[in-house]
C-alpha cells in the first residue's frame, strides 16, 4: 500500500478515514460505507474480493496488522470494525437526516428521510426528486432540494451545468425514468418494436401495444393471417412477399386452393428486389423512446441487409415454387 496519495480511488476527494479490507485496497469511509449500505456489496471496488469485514482507520494500515479484529467496536450490519471508538461517529453522521436549510442548522435531525422531506415541504416549501430519491445511492446529505419550478425543471432538463439531462419520460406512459438507459429498458420490457425496422437501420421506433405493432406489420411488412399465425405475435410477420409465400408454402399449403397454390408459385422479378417502405403510423401509436431516438449507421446496415435479403430471397422464391409445385401434384394424384 502506498499512502503518498490521500485521495480516494473512487471519488477522488481528500480521504478523512480510511476503509481497508483482507485485500489491503483502502478507500474512503464514505465509499465503502456506501458500497456496503446503500448499494448492498461487499466487493472490493479494486479487486472484486469479497469483503466480509472492513477497518476504519485514520491512516492505512495492512487488515492483518490487527491480531483481533473481532475484539474492536463495529457495526456487525455493516461488517465494519473501527480503530478506536470515536471513528464510529463518523459513519453514524452519514446517516443523519438534518435539514439542508441554513435557519435550521441548530435543528435536530429527523428520524427518517420520510420526515425530513415532510419537514423541508411543509416549513420550507422545498421538495426532493422522487426518482433520483428512488434510484441514486446518495446520502441524506447529499440530496439535492428544489422549489416547485426547479423541480419541474431538474425533471425535465436536468440541473444546470449537470450531466444528467433530465428524467426521459415514456411517451405512452407519461411516466418519466431515470435516464435513458431506464427508459429503453421499459420500452423494451412493456412495449413493442419492429424488429424488420430495427435490422435495417431503422431502430427506436416503438408502438404502444401489439395491436399497433401489428396494423404497422400489416401496413409495411408482410403478415400472414392464416391459421394459428394470426393469434402469434411477432413471428408471423415478414419483411418481404417472397419470405410470406415461403412460409405459407410450408406451414400452410394444406389449407390452400389449386388456384392459390399456383399463385404460390409465382414470382415477380419486383418481389425479388423490391423492399417496403416504412409508412407513416398514428401518432398516438408510435413513439421514439424519448431522448433514445439515434439511427446511427443504419444506411450501410440496411444496404447491407438489403443484398443479403435479395440473395436468400432467390434461394426461398426456388424452394417455395418447388414445395408448392409438390403439393399440386399429391393434389392431382
Amino acid at each position: 500500500m502506498d499512502d503518498s496519495d490521500s485521495s480516494c480511488v473512487l471519488c477522488c476527494q481528500e480521504v478523512e478515514l480510511y476503509a481497508v479490507g483482507p485485500c489491503d485496497h483502502p478507500v474512503c469511509h464514505r465509499c465503502s460505507t456506501r458500497l456496503r449500505k446503500l448499494v448492498k456489496s461487499t466487493h472490493c471496488p479494486v479487486c472484486r474480493l469479497d469483503l466480509p469485514q472492513v477497518l476504519i482507520t485514520k491512516e492505512i494500515r495492512p487488515f492483518d496488522s490487527i491480531k483481533d479484529i473481532k475484539s474492536l467496536p463495529g457495526i456487525r450490519e455493516l461488517g465494519m470494525r473501527f480503530e478506536h471508538r470515536f471513528l464510529h461517529a463518523s459513519i453514524k453522521s452519514l446517516f443523519e437526516c438534518r435539514c439542508p436549510m441554513p435557519e435550521c442548522a441548530d435543528r435536530e435531525p429527523e428520524l427518517t428521510f420520510r420526515n425530513l422531506k415532510e419537514h423541508v415541504r411543509k416549513v420550507h416549501e422545498r421538495y426532493f426528486c422522487e426518482i433520483c430519491e428512488e434510484h441514486l445511492s446518495l446520502f441524506p446529505a447529499e440530496r439535492k432540494h428544489y422549489t416547485r419550478a426547479d423541480l419541474a425543471r431538474h425533471r425535465r432538463h436536468g440541473d444546470e451545468g449537470g450531466s444528467q439531462l433530465g428524467h426521459p419520460e415514456c411517451e405512452f406512459c407519461t411516466t418519466r425514468y431515470l435516464d435513458n438507459d431506464a427508459l429503453l429498458l421499459h420500452l423494451r420490457r412493456d412495449h413493442f418494436w419492429c424488429h424488420i425496422c430495427e435490422r435495417d437501420g431503422l431502430g427506436n421506433i416503438y408502438y404502444v401495444d401489439y395491436p399497433a405493432a401489428r396494423r404497422h406489420f400489416a401496413k409495411d411488412h408482410f403478415l400472414c393471417e392464416q391459421g394459428d399465425c394470426a393469434n402469434e405475435q411477432l413471428t408471423s410477420v415478414f419483411a418481404t412477399k417472397l419470405s410470406l409465400q415461403a412460409h405459407t408454402a410450408s406451414q400452410h399449403s394444406g389449407n390452400l386452393s389449386r388456384s392459390e397454390a399456383r399463385q404460390m408459385r409465382q414470382v415477380e422479378a419486383s418481389d425479388l428486389f423490391s423492399f417496403p417502405s416504412l409508412g407513416e403510423a398514428a401518432a398516438a401509436d408510435v413513439g421514439h423512446g424519448g431522448a433514445t431516438g439515434r439511427r446511427g449507421g443504419g444506411r450501410r446496415h440496411a444496404a447491407r441487409n438489403r443484398q443479403e435479403d435479395s440473395d436468400l430471397n432467390l434461394g426461398m422464391a426456388m424452394s417455395a415454387s418447388s414445395q408448392t409445385s409438390r403439393s399440386a401434384l399429391a393434389d392431382t394424384g
